[in-house]
């Protein structure tokens, strides 16, 4: 975490404004309620997450709300807390999908998936921004009237922030797996989660390179024919940026791919469809500890 002092109201105007042009064209109302003092809107967090998972939030309620809809953002404070809500009036989620809302390779429905596409990290990458901070997220939600999210940020001090940081890292290392195959995802994250890594699924690539220069992970495995996006282009931008450059990028390719190698410019290695699981977890060490 990178921990500085930021005023929360103009973090959160700011954050509220970047979706403006978007609801607009849907025809959705966004709505801000900052209940701060003057005293209170100085805050020490790590804005830039606090960024990140406020534009989560408030890119699902937009996607997922319909015209005359509205969304409202909601900031407030205790001596040692913020408390940042987001409110829609969009589609709900069902109940039974709500325990698994922020599981880091779980998505909602593929029904909802067709209708509402391009998720991303979603849910799954908010809430590991939120226990960066040790902090908490909370979902209350109704099916067809909408759903209202609530996260809760401790004031943070800086000689924390290593053991808070520590004490929640994952095992092994993190993997962010780019698939939109949902059966050789689902079996790329339980081979990977049992063996104690903490695996992010994203299944569209439009934003990857903001998503892992934040969460720095030990490796990216990556389809190497993406629906949602170009493989290539995306490497090519993950090595040439200098905060990502360094980490590993595995293909994720078919059988048939293997009659050429042209594929795989910028790629630090390849894995072969149908996934064999001691290969799989092999490629995995060998690369999170070169």
């Amino acid at each position: 975490l990178e921990i500085n002092s930021f005023s929360l109201s103009n973090l959160a105007r700011s954050s509220l404004e970047s979706f403006r042009e978007e609801a607009r064209g849907k025809g959705v109302d966004l709505r801000i309620n900052l209940r701060l003092s003057e005293s209170e809107d100085r805050f020490s967090a790590d804005p830039r997450r606090i960024r990140q998972i406020l534009a989560n939030l408030l890119s699902n309620a937009v996607k997922f709300t319909d015209k005359d809809g509205r969304i409202s953002l909601r900031v407030w404070r205790d001596p040692q807390n913020v408390m940042f809500q987001v409110e829609d009036t969009g589609i709900g989620i069902p109940e039974a999908q709500q325990a698994v809302l922020f599981e880091t390779f779980k998505q909602l429905e593929t029904t909802r998936q067709r209708q509402y596409p391009g998720t991303g990290l979603g849910l799954a990458l908010t809430k590991q921004l939120v226990e960066l901070h040790n902090g908490s997220i909370q979902v209350v939600s109704t099916p067809g009237k909408g759903s209202m999210f609530t996260v809760r940020i401790p004031l943070q001090h800086p000689d924390g922030v290593a053991n808070s940081f520590q004490s929640i890292e994952p095992v092994t290392g993190r993997i962010i797996l780019l698939e939109d195959d949902e059966s050789s995802a689902s079996l790329i994250c339980d081979l990977l989660t049992a063996a104690n890594y903490q695996v992010i699924w994203v299944i569209e690539g439009s934003r990857i390179v903001h998503q892992v220069e934040i969460l720095q992970p030990v490796a990216i495995i990556l389809n190497h024919h993406l629906v949602s996006g170009n493989s290539q282009y995306i490497v090519d931008d993950l090595k040439h940026y200098v905060a990502t450059s360094g980490i590993k990028v595995i293909s994720l390719m078919d059988a048939e791919d293997m009659g050429s190698n042209d594929g795989l410019q910028g790629f630090d290695d390849y894995l072969i469809k149908p996934i064999d699981p001691p290969t799989l977890l092999s490629k995995i060490q060998i690369l999170a500890q070169s």
